[in-house]
């Protein structure tokens, strides 16, 4: 894997679980406005829907915080050439990146809660279709700072090999992970 196609990767991450996130708000939005009934059955299938984007985007996370960001980060920090404009992000942005990664996956546990109680019974329409909408919106807007600003920034920045660097550490993390998951 190349510098520019992990940054690539991420990005296809990122469209991958707003897709999923927009498959799961129009089926919520169904049992919101009473087209749909919440039977246990449907529930069961939307957590299992949530479920699955909750692993999606862990990996995600993991891919940035764990291999991504540390790895720019040690390059700022060694003042390689031309990585100094990068150093804002590290300043502060690279924090508000990391916290909507916690809120994202805060609200879907959030949806998940709330669809478990409406498999129930109880009334969480209105509060299931205002979650899964503001996760929505939370994670377009993260998706599209990344892919428009930070990702680029990234490409104008860092030299061919130090991207390349990056996207072994990031395959070296992510085949140690997945051995540990099996």
């Amino acid at each position: 894997m190349t510098g520019e196609s992990m940054l690539e990767e991420l990005r296809r991450e990122h469209e991958t679980v707003l897709e999923g996130v927009r498959a799961m708000i129009a089926e919520v939005e169904r049992v919101e406005r009473g087209a749909a009934e919440p039977t246990p059955e449907a529930m069961a299938a939307c957590r299992q829907r949530v479920h699955s984007l909750r692993k999606a985007f862990t990996i995600h996370r993991c891919h940035e915080e764990v291999a991504l960001f540390p790895e720019v980060e040690q390059f700022v920090a060694r003042g390689a050439p031309r990585v100094d404009i990068l150093g804002s992000f590290f300043a502060g942005e690279a924090e508000e990146d990391i916290n909507a990664h916690v809120e994202i996956e805060d609200q879907l546990q959030q949806i998940d809660a709330l669809l478990q109680r409406l498999s129930k019974g109880e009334n969480e329409r209105a509060a299931l279709g205002d979650t899964a909408r503001a996760l929505a919106d939370l994670l377009a807007r993260h998706a599209k700072k990344e892919d428009t600003e930070i990702f680029p920034l990234m490409l104008r920045t860092l030299t061919e090999n130090q991207l390349n660097n990056i996207a072994e550490r990031l395959a070296e993390l992510c085949e140690t992970g997945s051995e540990r998951a099996t």
